[in-house]
């Protein structure tokens, strides 16, 4: 199911099924049996309320702009992946922000799995509890990140990762994905205490 090209708010409220309504409108479509979904180009914002799953993904639509998932209604540990692959977790393409429910954050996962081939980098900045933004190392799309609140534990992609750690920036754990790529991490400034634990707190570390 694909939005129009206009700002949209969709609420997902039982098993693939919800709300759609154009933010200039009052019109209010209900949907049902609709596994994956697709905003326009301008801003959408879909927000999940407790019983409601999307089996699918759930595609921002490539407008430039900043496309929001609010889960802060789902208290649960919550899994959510990055990228075109659909596997059982939440799963985002096209998404800019990412928030959830404080609660659980520790016990919840942001997987990063748009890396196309190991020579691909990310860069992830966590600049608050469990919270931060993640981009291109380099190239063209260094500027296109995603931004995310609430998620304690971090998996890179098959390429380089870089975690830059500032203020108050935490993570129960980063995971460096297992690829060929490099783990690099960096603390500046930070005011939490931190321990560095390999093969626990931090995987597939190479440097």
């Amino acid at each position: 199911m694909q939005g129009v090209d206009q700002g949209n708010t969709w609420q997902i409220t039982g098993v693939n099924a919800g709300t759609v309504q154009e933010t200039s409108s009052s019109d209010v479509l209900s949907f049902e049996n609709f596994e994956s979904l697709t905003g326009g180009t301008d801003v959408d914002t879909f927000v999940y309320f407790v019983g409601g799953s999307i089996s699918g993904l759930i595609d921002g639509n490539s407008g430039g702009v900043q496309d929001r998932v609010n889960l802060t209604a789902i208290e649960a540990p919550t899994n959510v992946q990055i990228g075109s692959a659909v596997n059982g977790n939440i799963n985002l393409l096209n998404i800019e922000i990412i928030d959830r429910s404080s609660v659980n954050a520790e016990n919840s996962f942001l997987y990063h799995t748009l890396a196309s081939s190991v020579d691909d980098s990310y860069t992830w900045n966590i600049d608050d509890a469990f919270s931060g933004n993640v981009h291109p190392t380099d190239g063209a799309n260094i500027d296109n990140r995603i931004y995310f609140t609430n998620f304690g534990n971090a998996v890179g992609g098959m390429g380089e990762d870089l975690v830059n750690y500032t203020g108050a920036g935490t993570l129960t754990s980063f995971n460096g994905g297992g690829g060929s790529g490099a783990l690099q991490l960096n603390y500046y400034e930070t005011s939490a205490p931190f321990d560095i634990t390999i093969g626990e707190t931090y995987l597939n570390v190479d440097e």
